[in-house]
């Protein structure tokens, strides 16, 4: 390239060649910036840019001496070689070689280039291939997962509907999707009108997502048809309930399954809970929250007959106004029908909502389980969030969520130690309860004691926490009536003798007399004080 040429202009003629060598000197700044050109224009052209070998040279052959090592380190410190390789050199020849070592070293990377580029050529079309091998199988992956299994296994999901897209749809049989929330059931979308329907109301909404890659084998179809059983069961006629979500609708998209479900409020319990310090929670709330989650656990176990298994204030959904507070139960994924008494061995749950039984990693009875959860989540909301794991010491670090880590054993034996001695679950409550939430201290103890018994077998049942219902305080005790003043007596004037006189002859009848009215009446302007001045 002569010298002020641009390197635009060389570019069409050199593009498909085996290799470019350049000849440049480091030391002259008007060769290597000319370098630096070339070499950002030639590779700009992309995949039809030939590879580049720069080959260095300070003086002429005739007085190169044979020992010459080119520096490509200006006096600027920076590294000319690193520069070019990162704008797309592809190599360089050092030791300025002359005459048949030049002629050899070049032929050398021509054929480490051509060699490399065939080794790369058979990569790329080997992960290409395995590639498509990968889309192969999860294609038929997903059809035997999503047509034959669902079809055979879990008929209540419905087939797939190839007409919804793929990924979060915007809109769905008439409804458009608007802000979502993050549960520990996946995410939630709420679902806005489109066009008003007079037949529909005001009702609100939501859709809950369920991402069908994480569901990658049988037993994530099995527990997706159960959780499917159960949410239809208690959202029909029969069985459903004020404080249990009802599922509305299920739509199978390429991606996810849609569940379409009435709507249950803003946020959880829990975030309910949390904001307490700066929103406090009156009384007459906090009885509907306990009585309607106590409704909630009866109805599920007394008439649908519905194990839930991780009972927790994250799994009720709270909607607050002015006046009133309502809860819902959600989070149905580990929840089954209890058609018969049987024992489970699925480690699943909450820390520290889970119950011991669990734990310890044997055969379980579930009803039991969902009690334990109740029991404590009893105690957050008297006490406040994190209650029992400060009462026993334990660290959030302690407990990491089931679905990642099971707990070591130290989480178990903290638990035994802290409920194992009878009534200990109630000492607990009394010695946290929040000042203002004392008055349900003598309905709730014992409630609280007769759920978070360790032994199963002596823990309380559905019907006994039925029975307790209604002895929750719907708000705080009245206090006792002011006393009302005392009369003024009018006493008869000194000048009148007479008056005096009947005075000092009936002072001390009339004394006791009046006694007895205040015992009787509870104040001495009651009826007994007229009584003795009719007599």
């Amino acid at each position: 390239m002569a010298k002020g040429q641009d390197p635009n202009s060389v570019i069409p003629a050199l593009k498909g060649r085996r290799a470019i060598f350049i000849f440049a000197s480091p030391s002259d700044q008007v060769q290597v910036a000319a370098l630096r050109d070339f070499v950002q224009a030639m590779d700009a052209v992309g995949s039809d840019a030939a590879p580049m070998i720069w080959a260095p040279h300070t003086v002429t052959p005739e007085i190169r001496p044979h020992n010459a090592v080119v520096d490509p380190t200006p006096n600027d410190g920076r590294n000319l070689v690193s520069d070019l390789m990162e704008i797309g050199l592809d190599g360089i020849i050092s030791g300025e070689p002359q005459g048949p070592a030049l002629a050899l070293t070049m032929r050398m990377w021509v054929h480490k280039i051509e060699m490399a580029a065939q080794t790369l050529t058979e990569v790329m079309y080997e992960r290409k291939r395995r590639a498509q091998n990968v889309e192969y199988f999860k294609a038929h992956t997903d059809s035997l997962l999503w047509d034959y299994l669902r079809n055979r296994l879990a008929p209540v999901v419905p087939p797939c509907d190839r007409h919804l897209p793929e990924g979060i749809p915007s809109h769905i049989d008439g409804w458009s999707f608007g802000s979502s929330r993050r549960t520990p059931s996946g995410v939630v979308y709420r679902l806005n009108r489109r066009r008003q329907d007079s037949a529909s109301g005001s009702a609100r909404e939501v859709a809950r997502l369920v991402d069908k890659s994480t569901i990658r084998d049988i037993n994530g179809i099995m527990s997706l048809k159960r959780m499917v059983d159960v949410l239809w069961m208690v959202s029909c006629d029969k069985w459903q309930h004020p404080n249990i979500q009802r599922l509305l609708q299920i739509y199978h998209s390429p991606t996810h399954i849609i569940m379409r479900m009435e709507y249950s409020g803003a946020g959880s319990l829990h975030d309910r809970l949390v904001r307490r310090s700066r929103r406090p929670l009156s009384f007459p709330k906090t009885s509907q929250i306990l009585q309607q989650i106590f409704r909630a656990v009866t109805h599920l176990h007394l008439a649908a007959k519905v194990c839930h298994r991780d009972l927790k204030p994250e799994n009720f959904d709270l909607h607050e106004t002015p006046d009133m507070v309502s809860v819902k139960l959600t989070g149905f994924q580990l929840a089954f029908v209890l058609e018969e008494v049987l024992l489970c061995h699925q480690k699943c749950g909450t820390l520290p909502f889970v119950a011991p039984e669990v734990l310890k990693g044997e055969g379980y009875h579930a009803l039991p389980v969902d009690l334990w959860g109740v029991g404590i989540s009893v105690i957050e909301i008297l006490c406040g969030t994190r209650a029992v794991d400060e009462a026993l010491g334990i660290s959030e670090e302690d407990h990491p969520g089931l679905a990642y880590r099971w707990p070591d054993g130290s989480f178990l034996q903290q638990l035994l130690a802290g409920f194992q001695e009878p009534g200990s679950a109630g000492q607990l409550l009394q010695m946290r309860c929040m000042p203002q939430l004392r008055p349900f201290l003598p309905s709730l103890q014992p409630v609280v004691d007769g759920l978070l018994k360790v032994d199963p077998e002596d823990r309380w049942t559905a019907i006994e926490l039925q029975a307790t219902v209604e002895l929750v305080p719907k708000g705080p005790p009245m206090a006792p009536p002011p006393l009302s003043p005392l009369p003024q007596m009018l006493l008869p004037d000194h000048e009148d003798t007479q008056s005096v006189q009947m005075l000092e002859e009936q002072e001390e009848p009339a004394s006791l007399v009046r006694n007895e009215s205040a015992k009787t009446a509870g104040t001495l302007g009651g009826p007994g004080f007229h009584a003795l001045q009719d007599d």
